[in-house]
């Protein structure tokens, strides 16, 4: 693998989502397209269109690697597709609000590509046979199928869940999609480096701006591409497992929230918010009838914490499920 033709790739992803950020902010700005950031202690309104500097730094990036390393065009197709029409379904829920259901339901649709292309080019996609550790690489078939509709709408609402606080989706998905990296280099999966790399770049470059304090918010649109990414990468390049690992904060905040509301629901549909904001402090909600969340299970037993302090915390809990992914692959081989 030419480690200068993914240096550029990687850097053209940055430049390209950094130097659209603040265009996204304009045209969000101009729109009305502002969100209030509901763990401030005054009030604030945010940009909401970050999913655009996202999808467009990473398809660039993308596109140019597919004319650098024609062998894999199919499988960046694919991975473009599917992280766009998870963006597509952000994008309508960002500016007309779809209920929890609808949009869970509307992503489910992003598996189509790998789907099509899994038939279609059945030497190129191959599914069911999932690298784990220790067992090497498994047969699956029923199985595999029944969940296969999961594997892009799984980690798109799962990162969607937990985009809560300034900077913990796009720090948390960059430690993912550099695990993700690492783990590819291990297993000797060349399109999941050169897809990974265009991510990296586009994380790096979008990050300064959600950053605490954020200039831009990522909206729904912005998180559920990123995590249709994520799982289209995983899928394409057999790191099911391995991604489920660095999904790990992910996945449990989901299952809190879920099981605790009864369902896939949009934070507006429940009427209690399991975070309290009082003189720039954070504190968990008390009443028995609040979301249960990862943040609030992590406030009731720290006490107050700042916005930093959590999102600190985050990034370490991330970064630690990364390594475990890392060491992961490790254990395939």
């Amino acid at each position: 693998m030419n480690v200068e033709a993914l240096l550029f790739i990687t850097g053209l992803s940055a430049l390209v989502s950094a130097l659209t950020t603040p265009i996204a902010i304009r045209i969000a700005n101009k729109y009305g397209l502002i969100r209030p950031d509901a763990h401030k202690a005054e009030k604030v309104y945010v940009p909401l269109l970050g999913g655009i500097p996202l999808v467009v730094g990473s398809s660039i990036g993308l596109i140019i690697a597919s004319l650098i390393y024609p062998q894999y065009a199919i499988e960046i197709t694919v991975q473009l597709l599917t992280t766009f029409l998870a963006f597509i379904v952000g994008l309508v829920d960002d500016v007309k609000i779809l209920s929890g259901i609808k949009k869970t339901i509307l992503t489910l649709i992003s598996i189509l590509p790998v789907i099509i292309a899994a038939l279609i080019f059945s030497n190129k996609i191959v599914l069911g046979r999932p690298y784990v550790p220790i067992l090497g690489r498994l047969r699956l078939t029923l199985i595999y199928w029944v969940l296969l509709p999961f594997a892009i709408a799984g980690p798109a609402n799962v990162v969607n869940m937990l985009d809560i606080m300034n900077g913990i989706m796009p720090s948390t998905s960059l430690l993912i999609f550099s695990a993700l990296f690492s783990s590819s280099t291990v297993l000797g999966s060349e399109v999941g480096m050169v897809i990974s790399a265009a991510w990296i770049g586009a994380l790096v470059g979008y990050l300064p701006y959600n950053m605490y304090p954020a200039r831009i918010f990522n909206g729904d649109a912005g998180s559920l591409a990123v995590g249709a990414a994520i799982g289209s990468l995983a899928v394409l390049t057999r790191q099911e497992f391995i991604a489920l690992v660095a999904l790990f904060p992910h996945l449990l905040n989901g299952f809190l929230v879920v099981k605790s509301i009864g369902g896939f629901k949009e934070h507006r549909e429940v009427g209690e918010r399991p975070i309290i904001v009082r003189e720039g402090k954070l504190y968990p909600s008390r009443s028995p009838s609040a979301p249960l969340s990862l943040t609030r299970l992590l406030l009731l037993f720290s006490g107050e914490l700042t916005e930093k302090d959590v999102v600190l915390a985050y990034i370490i809990v991330g970064w630690v499920s990364a390594l475990l992914a890392f060491v992961s692959s490790l254990l395939v081989v």
